[in-house]
């Protein structure tokens, strides 16, 4: 069944929204999801013509017209009752003289035509002389089998007004064919000679006028080819294989030797004794499909030469995450050519299964870039740690259509972290105790010293504000260590968020007096999460927007609320940076190197952050351009 049962009526006006009313289960040809894909395609093309047109079909001759058949009901006439009748109960006066014309192409004849016939026929309330012009045409399925007839028609009032008719319906035929950019030949079986149009004598360079034996015009078909063409057209000479043509095949044009390629389509019309008498159809020009074609695989072919040389583990998915490719590395790695949801627990850790998981789902549904570390089985039962980076691929419509990605070895670098991780955690605690007791003396110290004693207090306070700096640093540092180990503990609770950004703002706005910090929010927005953690996040990003606009411009923090999401944007106007640092910003310890000099920092602020928001569910990122300031964002789900 199809997905659009209903496409064909499609732009079929009038009729085509009865024919989609109907209740068809009663009569022979069923409900329309049943209909055969012959009769479809036969009522998708008469029912937007501006000509008249009706159709016979089945065993009960059930009557189908368009709209510009209509009229010819006249007033009160048989519209709408005779649309899925049957043919003798529509046509109850004249079908003894329909029929047997019906029946001629039922049985295989070829097409008629008729000119100026009187066919009485039942509109306006009474029967009337009609004349009428029209043809009848058998509707063949794929198998060639006729299941219907397909009847042309139009009122004759007078010779000049059929005239001026047979020259639009033609003028109309050739608008379409030049629209399509199609060729056209006529070939006669009994002369062996053949009719095209302008276009088709350009393609093969043949004789601008007149007719062309049809061995001249199959002399510019590629030698590999010619053959396989002479044995089409001869095989639709056969009436028993339902005279159709239809094959693929490259010419060389004879005066400028430009090749095309070629589909032909065409129909072979017999006598009634089965013999040959008309082959005619269109000729289509595929050579910029093939072209096109052809480059796609020429770049898949070098996409995939590309991920053969590199030592990343590449990856490509549809747009719902199910694989399309895999890197021959990746085979070599795992031992394993393809990889399905089943496939994870045998490969990633069990512990960062259900992470990575939960990630990719969120990425899935969100559309942003999918960033994590994970550890992969190697072929040999050891696990090593990869850094896992996906990004989508929209086509001009802004949808998404693939996931391109790679899993890069980053298990060195690593151990590295771990390594430093211990020794800062274990130097951060041993740092701890002594510091908090130096302040707690400095403090005890300045309530000692003397208010007139300003010099003495100016040192002591200098004193303690350099302790919370380094007290601050060391938290940083044991945050650091608490994430690695999975150590932090969350409290989630619903609150509102929009108070939390509101208190954050202002002491962020008393630190600074060279900034204006604005919020642009509703009044309440109510999510799931840790609000100690949370506000660590606002304060950081605000801290740093703060940081890295020195000369004093506005920060804006920008609060919006989607479908069931939240999404916080802090945006300042300071110096930026290059777009080769987004990637690693949220890196432990990294820092912008020109940056380093200038502004204090251990590189584990947007880290922590990040964590705290992976750790909601969430995702974080940045956009950032040198010289025109930074957006940091964070996505978290109302609900966890």
């Amino acid at each position: 069944m199809q997905k659009n049962p209903f496409a064909f009526l499609e732009g079929g006006g009038e009729v085509a929204t009865l024919i989609k009313a109907k209740d068809w289960s009663a009569t022979s040809i069923g409900k329309i999801e049943d209909w055969p894909i012959t009769l479809r395609t036969i009522l998708g093309t008469m029912l937007p013509s501006k000509y008249p047109m009706f159709l016979y079909w089945g065993e009960q001759y059930l009557c189908f017209y368009n709209d510009a058949f209509v009229p010819s009901f006249g007033i009160h006439g048989k519209h709408p009752s005779a649309l899925g009748e049957a043919g003798a109960e529509c046509w109850p006066h004249i079908w003894t003289e329909i029929k047997p014309l019906i029946d001629h192409i039922l049985a295989g004849g070829s097409s008629t035509l008729f000119g100026g016939t009187n066919i009485p026929i039942f509109k306006s309330g009474k029967l009337q002389d009609v004349y009428w012009t029209f043809s009848h045409s058998p509707v063949r399925n794929g198998d060639g089998i006729i299941e219907g007839v397909l009847v042309l028609c139009s009122e004759t009032v007078n010779e000049k007004l059929t005239e001026i008719s047979l020259r639009e319906s033609i003028s109309e035929l050739e608008f379409a064919v030049e629209s399509a950019e199609m060729a056209t030949f006529d070939y006669d079986p009994v002369t062996n000679e053949f009719v095209g149009n302008a276009r088709l004598r350009d393609w093969f360079g043949v004789a601008k006028t007149g007719k062309v034996n049809i061995d001249i015009a199959l002399e510019v078909v590629l030698d590999e080819d010619r053959e396989r063409v002479k044995t089409a057209i001869q095989n639709s000479f056969v009436f028993e294989n339902g005279g159709r043509y239809e094959i693929e095949y490259t010419i060389r044009n004879k005066d400028t030797g430009q090749e095309r390629i070629l589909l032909a389509k065409g129909q072979t019309s017999f006598d009634e004794n089965q013999n040959p008498y008309r082959f005619n159809g269109i000729i289509l020009d595929l050579t910029k499909q093939h072209l096109a074609n052809r480059k796609i695989r020429e770049s898949e072919e070098s996409f995939r030469l590309l991920t053969q040389a590199l030592p990343h583990l590449i990856w490509v998915t549809d747009e719902q995450g199910a694989q399309i490719y895999m890197s021959k590395s990746w085979t070599d790695y795992t031992g394993i050519e393809q990889i399905i949801d089943t496939s994870w627990p045998s490969i990633a850790h069990p512990e960062d299964i259900e992470y990575i998981n939960k990630k990719w789902q969120n990425s899935l549904e969100s559309g942003l870039q999918y960033s994590t570390e994970v550890r992969l089985k190697r072929n040999d039962g050891v696990y090593k740690w990869f850094k896992v980076d996906g990004v989508p691929l929209k086509n001009e419509d802004g949808k998404i259509v693939r996931w391109i990605g790679a899993f890069s070895d980053i298990n060195d670098q690593r151990l590295r972290e771990e390594q430093k991780d211990e020794f800062i955690a274990i130097a951060s605690h041993e740092m701890k105790t002594p510091l908090t007791t130096a302040k707690g003396y400095l403090e005890l110290l300045l309530l000692t010293i003397m208010p007139e004693n300003t010099a003495a207090l100016l040192y002591a306070d200098k004193a303690n504000q350099a302790l919370v700096r380094l007290q601050s640093f060391i938290t940083e540092l044991l945050d650091v260590s608490k994430i690695s180990h999975g150590k932090i503990n969350y409290n989630f609770q619903e609150f509102n968020l929009i108070p939390l950004v509101r208190e954050a703002v202002h002491n962020a706005q008393v630190t600074t007096k060279q900034h204006i910090i604005s919020i642009d929010s509703v009044d309440t927005i109510n999510i799931e999460g840790d609000k100690l953690r949370l506000m660590q996040v606002i304060v950081n990003l605000l801290s740093n927007a703060i940081k890295y606009s020195p000369s004093g411009t506005n920060i804006k923090v920008i609060v919006s609320c989607e479908a069931d999401y939240v999404t916080l944007c802090v945006t300042d106007e300071g110096i930026g940076m290059g777009a080769e640092h987004l990637q690693n910003v949220f890196s432990r310890y990294y820092r912008v190197k020109e940056h380093a000099v200038h502004f204090q920092g251990l590189g584990v602020g947007l880290y922590i952050s990040y964590e705290i928001i992976e750790r909601h569910n969430g995702q974080m990122w940045v956009e950032s351009e040198v010289g025109k300031g930074s957006k940091f964002y964070f996505r978290l789900p109302i609900i966890q």
